[in-house]
């Protein structure tokens, strides 16, 4: 399975995000939250999970490189507002085609990574870096003989 996201940034000399930007990502697998706080060995980022369950999160990124500590439960896609220039996660099967803040059609990823993406501030074109996770699958343990 590959995993993919691009990386948005500013170029423009002349902007105040010069050399700052925001990540999309592809269709990204989700945990349940429970899950992914027990499989977790960094005391700070379990710390966050908690306040994300806490606040009603039933479902929790899978870091990667090693997925397989926690069983995917969902996936989450991501959606770009152009005019409230915010990143919208829904969880697949159920994601909104229109922003309920300002009423302009989200751009899903390949839409943003086709098309590109402006500036919020100055308007240029972001730079783009696409980037990938290699994730090895399970090998099943049934045989094929």
């Amino acid at each position: 399975m590959s995993l993919i996201g691009c990386n948005f940034t500013c170029r423009n000399k002349e902007c105040k995000f010069l050399d700052t930007g925001f990540t999309i990502t592809g269709s990204w697998p989700l945990g349940k939250i429970d899950d992914v706080i027990e499989n977790t060995d960094d005391d700070e980022l379990r710390d966050q999970l908690i306040k994300k369950k806490e606040a009603g999160y039933e479902y929790s990124k899978i870091t990667y490189p090693d997925p397989y500590i926690t069983e995917i439960a969902t996936y989450a896609v991501e959606k770009y507002c152009p005019k409230c220039t915010r990143i919208q996660t829904f969880e697949k099967g159920n994601e909104q085609d229109i922003c309920q803040v300002c009423g302009e059609e989200y751009l899903d990823f390949e839409q943003s990574t086709t098309d590109g993406l402006p500036c919020p501030s100055c308007g240029e074109k972001l730079e783009q870096v696409r980037w990938y996770v290699q994730v090895e699958e399970e090998e099943s343990e049934e045989s094929s003989d």
